[in-house]
């Protein structure tokens, strides 16, 4: 009797869980980790347009650290400093109206008219993504 596309998608899914459980054990750096992944994922027929891993850290100059793959670029890994709040960076940012509201969340529409570009990061980031 044959798979079903339902079946055959779920035994998929658990190779993936199952390989990023063992590959939890392994040392892996997350570039390489992350590559692999998708790697993995397009051998499904699952293309991704891009990937974004972002990482809290216990670490005494950094909060943050992203690690962002796009098809053409590959990981690009950036850390964010502790201290942000008076650098043009925060009072440009996006996330800064949220948190001075005492917000948990908040959501921006990235389209034309919606006035998205009055934050410089949102502006460009037709350049890297899928968005429309």
């Amino acid at each position: 009797m044959a798979a079903t596309p339902q079946a055959d998608l779920r035994s998929r899914y658990q190779q993936i869980v199952d390989w990023l459980n063992l590959s939890a054990l392994e040392d892996w750096d997350i570039p390489s980790l992350q590559t692999e992944l998708i790697r993995r994922l397009d051998s499904f027929g699952m293309s991704l347009y891009r990937m974004h891993i972002g990482i809290p850290m216990l670490h005494p100059l950094y909060t943050v650290g992203t690690y962002n793959w796009f098809p053409d670029r590959g990981v690009v890994v950036d850390n964010f400093s502790r201290g942000l709040f008076g650098t043009q960076a925060w009072l440009d940012s996006p996330i800064r109206p949220f948190y001075e509201n005492g917000s948990e969340e908040g959501r921006i529409s990235i389209a034309q008219g919606s006035h998205s570009d009055r934050f410089p990061i949102l502006g460009s980031v037709d350049e890297f993504t899928a968005t429309i």
